[in-house]
């Protein structure tokens, strides 16, 4: 049923943020803060696309519907709306602005920012930008975006209950407005310091779950080692990470050049920690290396310990939930790859007595950087670590064995 400005003038604004559709894929969204914003969602080359229209009363009812049916006569045409009126945008700005859009500054940024993080980290981040904050300030001189002008574009991400995605995105826009200013863009303040703690509100954080009584872990050990997927990476990989506790995206990426398996008091696995840039050092027990001896004769010849069925791939990075969900566990609610972390920081601390600090080490987590001098020394609480990992796979295999042990408190 098409709107009408009574209807629009009457809508209120709701704890969430709400749609009110007009014809031909045109709607009014109404904000939690009371905005009227016009929108109109459309495809070009398979692709879902939304363009904005400004809001209500500025645009009216009759504006939005003669904007509307531009964008289709655009479409009709083979064209894209929103690089149209991207376009259009960038050719009213004079030599200046042209290359101080935000999106370009954005894009110069990223030339430096992407060579201190991981692939995976730029893709995120840039992906992030694309879909939720490009569309909204891309087109501006950077001078132009304002404070308000930010959370405005933020807000939509909050209303739409992504707390990380916000997070991230918060992030990615002050880094952008810094290298601004470091690099003469324009700029003389940072929007994203001018936000209280209570701009945005807070979200809660969700853990990855877990299991921390002793018996329910033997039993999902043994429940491993009677694992059979199909393929031999995954199963050895299912097998070393409880061992190991590493992040599931390295581990899966580990790599035979990286192994040091000769000496069996002293074998290693190193490589580079994807959330800070830096080398670690793990310290593997005996029956880690016996699960990577058994599986060598099958992926030894290949880069990966663990390869995928398409060549020269790892595994993929939900391949041990996957295994972990065929075995009958929830990964919503029970187990996950990245909660064997969170066991074995857990048993570690309070049933084997490891100092905290230890742990953390071998968790490879960030602020271990600033606790110890500023960067991860590779030999760093080696021997101890060393001990903590082998007491660590021996503790595991008395929970197997289903071993006496007292239940912990969750």
């Amino acid at each position: 049923m098409p709107l009408t400005d009574t209807a629009i003038r009457s809508a209120k604004p709701e704890s969430k943020a709400y749609k009110l559709r007009d014809t031909g894929n045109l709607y009014l969204t109404v904000t939690s803060s009371g905005g009227k914003l016009w929108r109109m969602d459309y495809r070009h080359e398979g692709k879902r696309k939304t363009l904005s229209f400004g809001s209500y009363p500025k645009t009216t009812l009759a504006d939005a519907r003669m904007r509307r049916d531009e964008a289709k006569k655009l479409l009709a045409n083979g064209q894209d709306p929103g690089e149209v009126k991207k376009a259009q945008k960038a050719a009213k700005l004079n030599p200046v602005e042209a290359v101080n859009t935000f999106q370009q500054v954005a894009t110069d940024w990223r030339e430096r920012w992407q060579t201190h993080v991981t692939p995976a980290t730029n893709k995120e981040v840039w992906a992030n930008l694309e879909r939720n904050v490009f569309p909204h300030l891309g087109a501006l001189p950077i001078a132009d975006v304002t404070t308000k002008l930010v959370i405005d574009c933020l807000r939509r991400i909050e209303e739409s209950g992504q707390g990380a995605t916000l997070r991230k995105a918060k992030a990615a826009v002050s880094l952008i407005f810094k290298y601004a200013i470091q690099d003469g863009r324009g700029v003389t303040q940072n929007p994203v310091l001018n936000f209280d703690r209570y701009t945005f509100r807070k979200f809660k954080v969700h853990n990855f779950p877990t299991l921390l009584d002793p018996l329910a872990i033997g039993k999902l050990l043994r429940g491993i080692d009677a694992y059979h997927g199909t393929l031999p990476g995954v199963d050895a990989a299912l097998r070393l990470a409880p061992i190991l506790f590493q992040r599931i995206g390295e581990l899966r990426t580990m790599r035979w050049a990286d192994l040091d398996l000769e000496d069996p008091d002293g074998a290693e696995w190193n490589y580079t920690v994807g959330k800070t840039g830096t080398s670690h050092n793990v310290p593997l027990p005996r029956q880690a290396v016996a699960i990577l001896r058994e599986i060598h004769p099958w992926t030894g010849s290949g880069e990966y310990c663990f390869p995928s069925f398409r060549a020269g791939r790892p595994i993929s990075n939900a391949a041990i939930n996957t295994a972990l969900e065929a075995m009958g566990y929830s990964t919503k609610e029970e187990i996950t790859g990245h909660g064997f972390r969170a066991m074995a920081y857990t048993h570690i601390r309070e049933r084997l007595k490891f100092p905290k600090e230890i742990v953390d080490f071998q968790l490879a987590h960030r602020h271990g950087e600033d606790k110890y001098d500023g960067a991860y020394a590779r030999m760093t609480f080696r021997e101890e670590r060393q001990e903590m990992m082998q007491a660590w796979a021996d503790y595991l295999d008395k929970l197997k064995k289903g071993a006496n042990v007292i239940p912990m408190r969750a």
